[in-house]
């Protein structure tokens, strides 16, 4: 009996491991998280569920949509959050009025605003504003600490959203600053095809942030 069992769970845990799972199954196991305990262990006529647990943790759906007043204090409760609780930057609200009226800074001309929302929370944020003359900043982008890195990629899911909108309106250039202690935002931004410039380049109408001390600029090329 025990064998039996054991040899449908190995094959189980197989099937997880390589990931040869039919569409339908691999979708229900995106949205939720399962712990799957696979215990066999036999004494005399009883069979008991002990020694081996297998975890299996598999990605959220993340959504990136355009910016809802609904999400409003969201968003900024997630700026916020991360400006002064986890990089120590000594910024407030009334530091950033963009943050006040996101419409009136960033969706009017070529700019927007995106969010990443996992089950409907604001989990990242990137905005573009248009400065005229095809050119564009970057700012507040933001990913919530619990959701970086390729496991979810919602960095990358913001930037690709905007760099296809850059492509639809024919914007040439993305102008953004950023503080030197950043270290994993100045990766990304050169992996993903951002070139460090001296602030003397900057063009003269660059909304840059007093505290933002390194900058960056994209060229598209399409």
């Amino acid at each position: 009996m025990a064998s039996g069992k054991w040899r449908v769970a190995s094959l189980f845990y197989s099937l997880l491991a390589t990931r040869h799972l039919p569409l339908a199954i691999y979708l229900t196991l995106i949205i939720f998280h399962f712990t799957i305990p696979f215990y066999f262990f036999k004494s005399g006529s009883y069979n008991f569920a002990i020694v081996y647990k297998i975890k299996v943790k598999i990605l959220q759906v993340i959504a990136i949509e355009t910016y809802k007043k609904e999400q409003h204090e969201e968003i900024i409760k997630l700026i916020l959050e991360i400006q002064q609780v986890e990089f120590n930057i000594p910024i407030n609200l009334d530091d950033q009025p963009d943050l006040k009226d996101i419409p009136g800074f960033y969706q009017k001309g070529k700019g927007n605003f995106w969010m990443a929302l996992n089950n409907g929370s604001v989990v990242g944020t990137i905005g573009l504003i248009d400065i005229g003359k095809n050119k564009t900043a970057l700012r507040k982008m933001f990913v919530h600490k619990d959701f970086r890195g390729n496991h979810y990629g919602i960095g990358s899911q913001l930037l690709l959203t905007l760099l296809s909108w850059i492509k639809e309106k024919k914007i040439n250039t993305i102008y953004l600053g950023t503080r030197a202690e950043m270290h994993a935002a100045h990766r990304f931004y050169e992996k993903n095809g951002f070139d460090e410039i001296p602030q003397s380049t900057l063009p003269e109408n660059f909304p840059r942030m007093p505290l933002d001390n390194k900058f960056y600029k994209y060229e598209n090329q399409a």
